[in-house]
């Protein structure tokens, strides 16, 4: 929250790099416009400034370099997923897992946010589907446990086998980043506005209902609080989504695009703190910036998984229950690409 709204109470494996002109040498093949925003939301939100960046004439450059130093990982999807070709991918849903790590160290820790990312077929609209972090599920080989246990135990590959179990679709891509890091992209962009449904107040900030505007810090706070709230972990979750459609929305606002220093700033930062699977090439994701509408920012529809109330475990952990009907409605959604109907009967 900037200091004008927030009231305090207390104290306060990389690939091979790619020239530009080896990227641009080549005779782009013309596509037909439904893939023109395909890759937009390629490692959820790092994809799009970086995509836009590539395209901020003269700092081209720049942008490539910054590309080509994005760390990127081959364990981080699972054994035998094979890579589509983009011409696979055209005119059906699309789906991204973007995992929050609280890792201490060492310690890869437990997933603190787990969202999937979904692009229906028309690339008109974004869907942000959270998973509660306590969410009972099959992880495979190790039993049931609470979903954020896959990537303690197999890190972001288990994560995204789970997830396409659960769920019953195919994930394309992953990210793993660390929020406290990721969230510091909201100082460079000057702040993400938010609508505040729950006043709350913790560690040393007060968010009271309405309009707020964030910064980094206070985001961050914002979105982890869940003791203060009235249904805890799925109020967070939708803290969580709210405010990465805020960070969106400033990120494809004419005062960014039109900002090449607030861009690259934003840029340098997500090459930081987001790690990606090594299928997101810098030569694929420039390849595709030609097609993307630019000017065209997606509508974005924020969902949480069904859910039928809670239980307790043998070992006594309390635990959120799947709503296997609902989730199977979800699931047929996703992959038919008709989850505007869906979300309409939300």
């Amino acid at each position: 929250m900037s200091a004008d709204d927030a009231v305090r109470t207390g104290a306060s494996a990389a690939s091979e790099p790619v020239a530009l002109d080896e990227l641009m040498s080549a005779e782009p093949q013309r596509k037909p416009r439904s893939r023109r925003v395909l890759r937009r939301w390629l490692v959820v939100l790092a994809s799009l400034v970086l995509a836009l960046f590539v395209g901020a004439g003269g700092l081209a450059v720049s942008a490539v370099n910054v590309l080509n130093s994005v760390k990127r990982e081959p364990s981080m999807l699972p054994s035998g997923h094979a890579t589509l070709a983009p011409s696979d991918l055209n005119a059906k849903p699309i789906n991204f897992l973007l995992l929050g790590s609280d890792s201490r160290g060492e310690d890869r820790g437990r997933s603190d946010v787990m969202m999937l990312v979904h692009s229906d077929p028309s690339r008109q609209k974004l869907y942000l589907i959270s998973m509660p972090r306590d969410l009972w599920v099959d992880i495979p080989g190790h039993g049931t446990n609470k979903i954020n246990a896959a990537y303690a135990f197999g890190g972001a590959s288990l994560a995204v086998e789970t997830v396409e179990d659960l769920l019953g679709v195919r994930i394309e891509n992953v990210a793993v980043t660390d929020f406290d890091g990721f969230f510091s992209i909201i100082d460079d962009l000057g702040g993400v506005t938010v609508t505040n449904e729950l006043a709350s107040a913790s560690r040393g900030y007060t968010f009271p209902k309405g309009e707020l505007t964030l910064d980094g810090a206070a985001a961050l706070v914002y979105v982890r609080e869940r003791y203060d709230l009235p249904r805890g972990d799925f109020d967070r979750a939708e803290r969580q989504r709210l405010v990465m459609k805020a960070i969106i929305d400033k990120l494809s606002s004419p005062e960014t695009l039109a900002n090449p220093v607030k861009l690259l700033s934003v840029i340098n930062r997500l090459s930081a703190n987001v790690v990606v699977d090594d299928t997101a090439t810098t030569q694929h994701i420039v390849g595709m910036v030609g097609e993307l509408n630019l000017t065209n920012r997606p509508d974005v529809v924020q969902l949480q998984v069904p859910v039928a109330g809670f239980g307790t475990s043998s070992a006594g952990a309390s635990f959120v229950r799947v709503d296997e009907a609902g989730m199977n409605r979800l699931s047929q959604a996703l992959v038919n690409g008709t989850m505007d109907s869906y979300s309409s009967e939300k």
